[in-house]
């Protein structure tokens, strides 16, 4: 099997043509998603030991990110910068994920 992960423009074109690339970024469709149905349900994680149940509309997971985005800036973090984040399959790293992209 032969895999190429340089993103040459002609196959660049070819994805874009046929739809497998949308030049859109993930925080491209939460702000979509935000201004379409903010209160629609976004995000549901449920810890197994506790049985809590944790729910994020689309508005909500977007202000999230928003302030932990706003809390990596105050701590230095910036454009370009390489941030390293090892958590479980927890909700909060679905939400840190989205403030290292904005």
């Amino acid at each position: 099997m032969e895999f190429d992960a340089v993103l040459l423009p002609p196959r660049r074109a070819q994805r874009v043509a046929e739809g497998h690339w949308r030049d859109r970024t993930i925080n491209d469709a939460l702000d979509a998603c935000v201004a379409a149905c903010p209160d629609k349900l976004a995000l549901t994680a449920l810890q197994v030991e506790t049985g809590a149940t944790t729910r994020f509309t689309y508005r909500e997971l977007a202000r999230m990110a928003d302030r932990i985005a706003v809390g990596l800036s105050r701590l230095g973090v910036g454009r370009g910068d390489i941030v390293a984040c090892q958590l479980p399959n927890w909700w909060q790293f679905t939400l840190t994920y989205l403030a290292c992209s904005r």
